[in-house]
C-alpha cells in the first residue's frame, strides 16, 4: 500500500492522494473525505471508458455539488485495470485459429473460452479421455463431424446461446464461417482434461 501511495504521489499531474476504506466495493468514503476537505467545491468523479451510470455504485451518493464524468481518456481505450486483471487470471494461449483462455481447471473438469478468428477452423480431432460441451457466446459456429470410417455427417450450425455436445471418441471440427470472431465456452469433463489428449487427422 505504501509503495502505491508513493508512486501515485510522485506523478506530476497528481495534486493530492487520499487513502480510504473500500470494504463496500466502492469509493463512497473517498468522496466523503474529499468533500470534508473541500466543503464548498464542485467535485467531479471521473470514470474510464468501461464505466457507466448503470454500473458504478457511487451514483447513489447524494451531493448537489457532485457530478460524474464518463469516458475519461477516450473511447478507444488501450488498457484498463479490469483487462489487465483478466489477463493475469486467465492468460490467453495463442493458436493459428485464434486463442483460448482457461477459466477453471480442477481434476476431471476444465472450462475454456475459445475465440476463433473469422474464416478460421480448428483441426478435425477427437479425445480419448474426455467429452466436451460447447455453448456459443457470440458469433456463428459450424461443427463438422464424421464417423470412425471417415464418412462425413451433415454439418451443424450454431448461433448465440446454442449448445453442442461432443461425446468422447467422436470426430469433430469447429469452424467460424462468418466475418466476426466466434466466442465459445467449452466445458471439458472426463478422466483427464489435458491438451495432450487429442488425436488429429
Amino acid at each position: 500500500w505504501n509503495e502505491r501511495l508513493c508512486v501515485v504521489n510522485n506523478l506530476s499531474m497528481v495534486d493530492e492522494v487520499y487513502t480510504f476504506d473500500d470494504a463496500d466495493g466502492s469509493a463512497r468514503y473517498f468522496i466523503q473525505q474529499v468533500r470534508a476537505h473541500y466543503p464548498n467545491a464542485e467535485l467531479i468523479f471521473a470514470n474510464g471508458g468501461d464505466r457507466t451510470a448503470n454500473n458504478i455504485p457511487e451514483m447513489d451518493v447524494i451531493d448537489p455539488r457532485l457530478t460524474f464524468a464518463f469516458g475519461v481518456g477516450g473511447k478507444d481505450k488501450k488498457n484498463s485495470s479490469s483487462w489487465i486483471l483478466q489477463e493475469w487470471k486467465a492468460p490467453r494461449t495463442e493458436r493459428a485459429w485464434g486463442y483460448y483462455r482457461v477459466l477453471h481447471d480442477v481434476p476431471g473438469m476444465k472450462v475454456k473460452e475459445l475465440t476463433v478468428n473469422p474464416g478460421a477452423s480448428l483441426s478435425m480431432q477427437r479425445h480419448w479421455l474426455r467429452s466436451e460441451y460447447w455453448i456459443v457466446q457470440d458469433g456463428t459456429a459450424v461443427v463438422n463431424s464424421q464417423t470412425d470410417s471417415g464418412y462425413a455427417l451433415p454439418p451443424k450450425q450454431l448461433h448465440k446461446y446454442q449448445e453442442y455436445h461432443v461425446p468422447m471418441l467422436s470426430w469433430h471440427q469447429l469452424t467460424n464461417p462468418s466475418t466476426v470472431p466466434l466466442k465459445l465456452v467449452e466445458i471439458q469433463y472426463g478422466e483427464q482434461c489435458v491438451e495432450e489428449d487429442i488425436e488429429r487427422q
